[in-house]
């Protein structure tokens, strides 16, 4: 009969006590020693047993594994509230779909497979984690092992690989297409068919801005083109840098302008000539021409590559205007204003096949038609023709005194003698028109 909780002491009988007596035989009263624990064997009896030699069991309840002998583990989610892994003691992790991956704090992965991962939690997974004490990812799955600045790169036939043509330095330089960036964005290619970037966008957003927000004015935001031949010096006629322009038909693209700066001579440490040419493609063509030219000592030259002056416009066709000049406002100004600040040269001569036909004399205002030395305020050098007029050319006044005019019926010349009259000269007589 079964004793009741609060007696202490009683009696079994004997067949109870010989089974019960032979189950802890062989553990009363016996000492345990350290490292070692109670476990059942074949027989159904306690036996002290330890761990292997590749764990280790202390008397606070640690156990310790030694390193490289644990060869797959798996571990329930939060069943381990802290790990302790030792650098290289880990040589494959597997992330699980679901695994908590912010739980991993501070250590490294050499080695680490995440397949499906919540974007929070890699957010809040360090990189400590994935790169090495270097900034860098140093190893890669299947064991592939970046140098500093190598990225990784994934392709279907090769697998995973580390590439030096794209890096990024410790000063955060990105480079593409090489491996040392001196800039926070170095490109190059030395595919000659192939442009080395490409931006690309719908509406306004396909522009590049450059800022410049420096304090200092003077600083301008700026591009420049630097042009070397193969490390050696710059020489004549090499084309330094080009903004072309191009149209598509719906098929390809095809150059409608184009903005060209050539070196004019071989640049060294003391002169780096160089001048400036604009290019349109007319209706018709593919190819754009040279339109207008900036030389190396600022002359300009439309329609002429040599320009000769400060504006120097060469016509192509006799059937064009070569300069047109149109005014449609008003004011106070004059259409064309021509002025100098010295008297030794002409203020205008307009010739032709090198024979002066209009001389404008800067010194003393002389015009000579037919002459570039005018004697007088209007030298023609030749006859002058007074078209025969019909009637009266003008009221004779004060402002028309000394007027001339031809009449077509006295077939005289006559002049406005400032009182209201035109008389005829050389007998004085009143005009008949």
């Amino acid at each position: 009969m079964a004793s009741t909780a609060s007696v202490t002491a009683g009696l079994i009988s004997k067949t109870d006590y010989d089974t019960f007596n032979a189950k802890i035989s062989t553990i009363a009263g016996s000492s345990l020693n350290s490292g070692y624990l109670w476990v059942g064997n074949g027989s159904n009896l306690a036996a002290p047993v330890t761990l292997s030699g590749d764990a280790l069991l202390s008397n606070s309840g640690a156990v310790t594994i030694a390193g490289s002998t644990i060869t797959s583990a798996k571990i329930v989610d939060n069943t381990i509230a802290t790990a302790d892994i030792a650098a290289g003691a880990i040589t494959n992790v597997k992330l699980d779909t679901g695994i908590d991956a912010s739980k991993i704090t501070a250590g490294t992965l050499p080695l680490s497979v995440i397949p499906t991962i919540p974007a929070a939690q890699i957010a809040s997974l360090e990189v400590s984690q994935l790169v090495s004490t270097s900034g860098y990812f140093s190893y890669a799955p299947g064991g592939v092992n970046c140098a500093d600045g190598e990225l990784l790169r994934w392709t279907i036939v090769t697998g995973w690989q580390c590439t030096n043509n794209t890096v990024i330095t410790p000063a955060g330089n990105l480079g593409i297409g090489m491996s040392s960036p001196n800039a926070r964005l170095h490109i190059e290619t030395s595919d000659n068919t192939t442009p080395a970037a490409i931006f690309r966008g719908p509406q306004n957003n396909a522009a590049i801005d450059i800022e410049q927000t420096d304090t200092i004015a003077s600083y301008p935001a700026r591009i420049n083109f630097k042009r070397n031949l193969n490390s050696a010096a710059t020489t004549g006629s090499t084309s330094l840098g080009a903004l072309d322009f191009f149209a598509y038909d719906g098929t390809s693209y095809y150059p409608a302008a184009k903005i060209i700066s050539t070196a004019t001579a071989n640049t060294t440490g003391a002169s780096s000539p160089g001048d400036l040419r604009f290019m349109t493609t007319p209706t018709g063509l593919t190819n754009p021409s040279e339109r207008m030219r900036i030389s190396d000592t600022g002359k300009v030259g439309i329609g002429t590559a040599s320009p000769v002056a400060w504006l120097d416009v060469a016509g192509a066709s006799s059937s064009q205007s070569i300069l047109s000049v149109r005014s449609s406002g008003s004011g106070s100004l004059p259409v064309v204003s021509i002025q100098s600040t010295t008297t030794s040269v002409p203020l205008l001569d307009i010739s032709a096949v090198g024979t002066s036909r209009l001389h404008i004399a800067q010194a003393n205002g002389n015009v000579g038609i037919s002459t570039n030395a005018p004697q007088a305020t209007l030298h023609v050098n030749g006859f002058m023709k007074l078209q025969p007029l019909g009637g009266q050319p003008a009221t004779c006044d004060t402002n028309t005194e000394g007027s001339i005019a031809y009449g077509s019926n006295s077939r005289k010349i006559c002049y406005c003698d400032g009182l209201g009259t035109w008389r005829q000269m050389f007998d004085n007589n009143s005009c008949t028109w």
